[in-house]
């Protein structure tokens, strides 16, 4: 990367700038940093380090050297590092660990677990300490912070996270957090520290550590859905109306109290950052359309893109569950774990005045009642309405297949057949209502 004060390129621990003139430093990080990322702005040369955020490149600050050490050896690039967590000795043990094994140190990533988490670690049946850092260390992937795109410094919203992203393109920072994530997934099976997953508290009511992860590694595939969705929706001929989804994005952030007032960031990047709630789009596509805000002249319009965001997001989520199966089903459970299990509900099929099966249920209805005439754009509706009612219909059945594969008891899986019977009825008379008869039969 080039800026006013010269040429400089980096690797993980090395550093050379050439300043233009007659100057060339060769310098590496001490053994406990590292450059998570590097970047051009405003003809500034900016690094981000583990132990010293970022920090603009000069050459007086090579000749200071403090975070620098003398050597003239080169490390590989962009061996891909883990999250500078401000927080618990044991989250922070874990993020160590983690960064061994990101290098392929198995040996010292294992002895590295074994010494912060002993058997103790896991031995209470909530909130042990190994519980809690793994669930926040997993949050922290899917919620990280680019570190490559200089306006999130500017910005002053982060606090005490950053992340590994490289990248300043959404698309992309996605991507890396769900290599990142299953990445993490991969590096708890290796230190046995998987098998030891209990349950964490959340609102009073505990919850299975291993479908938090599960369900994290959801929400990051659906975000990544989402976007690809929004992209093709601001294309043309589709960009000369505003794009639904940035309605919804632009009323989540109202309701998070967020705003890119006094930064560089745009709506996009704030609410793409936070995985753990993009649940909330759907409650936010539902208002959109509920409000009718964009009126009736393109009405047919709003309702395809609304139905082909939720099919692509339901659909991502689907097939993540379905290629990772392995990660839903518990071998030799206890009965307080079986109990946790028995409790757990998917997020997609959460009813309620917050659950995303209320949410989407209520864009259905909307469509339904929306869809006006025949034609092809009208079959298409259907078509896609059919998709995702079909796809509740199959989330609530691996909920139950999870359910009897993990040993639940007959009158548990009776109590939510019987709710899912009675959602998917409601679903089915909804279509009858609008004599849709062949969609319905076919469901």
């Amino acid at each position: 990367m080039g800026g006013r004060v010269g040429v400089a390129i980096y690797g993980r621990h090395t550093l050379i700038l050439c300043d233009g003139f007659d100057e060339v430093f060769n310098v590496e990080l001490q053994d406990n940093d590292f450059i998570l990322g590097g970047a051009n702005y405003n003809e500034q040369l900016l690094l981000y380090s583990s132990c010293h955020g970022i920090v603009k490149v000069t050459p007086a600050l090579l000749q200071a050297r403090p975070l620098l050490k003398d050597s003239h050896s080169f490390s590989s690039p962009r061996s891909y590092q883990t999250h500078h967590t401000k927080g618990s000795h044991h989250l922070e043990a874990l993020r160590q660990s983690f960064s061994l094994f990101c290098e392929s140190k198995m040996s010292a990533a294992r002895e590295a677990c074994q010494e912060a988490f002993p058997p103790p670690s896991f031995s209470s049946a909530h909130d042990n300490i190994g519980d809690l850092a793994i669930v926040q260390l997993s949050e922290a992937i899917i919620d990280d912070f680019p570190t490559a795109d200089p306006r999130w410094a500017e910005s002053a919203l982060i606090t005490g996270v950053t992340g590994d992203s490289h990248s300043v393109i959404i698309q992309y920072q996605l991507e890396d957090k769900k290599f990142a994530h299953e990445k993490f997934q991969e590096f708890l099976r290796s230190v046995d520290l998987w098998k030891l997953c209990c349950s964490v508290c959340s609102h009073g009511n505990p919850r299975d550590v291993q479908m938090i992860l599960c369900e994290h590694g959801e929400k990051v595939s659906c975000a990544l859905a989402l976007k690809q969705v929004h992209t093709h929706l601001s294309q043309a001929p589709r960009k000369q109306v505003k794009s639904i989804i940035d309605y919804a994005i632009s009323k989540v952030l109202d309701f998070r109290r967020l705003s890119t007032k006094n930064t560089k960031l745009t709506e996009q990047d704030l609410f793409y950052r936070e995985v753990s709630h993009v649940e909330d789009i759907f409650w936010a596509m539902r208002s959109v359309l509920e409000n009718q805000l964009l009126g009736a002249a393109n009405g047919m319009l709003i309702l395809d893109n609304v139905a082909m965001a939720t099919k692509e997001c339901l659909s991502a989520v689907y097939n993540y569950r379905t290629g990772h199966a392995d990660s839903y089903v518990r071998v030799g459970i206890s009965q307080s774990k079986l109990k946790v299990l028995e409790n757990f509900t998917p997020w997609t099929s959460a009813s309620g005045p917050h659950g995303t099966l209320t949410a989407v249920t209520g864009i259905i209805t909307k469509i339904c009642q929306d869809i006006e005439g025949e034609g092809d754009t009208q079959q298409r509706l259907w078509q896609l309405v059919s998709d995702i009612i079909e796809l509740l219909f199959r989330d609530q059945q691996h909920h139950l297949n999870f359910l009897e594969s993990n040993g639940c008891g007959s009158a548990i899986l009776k109590q939510y057949s019987d709710h899912y019977t009675q959602e998917k009825y409601s679903l089915l008379q909804l279509l009858t209502r609008c004599d849709q008869y062949s969609v319905a039969l076919e469901l």
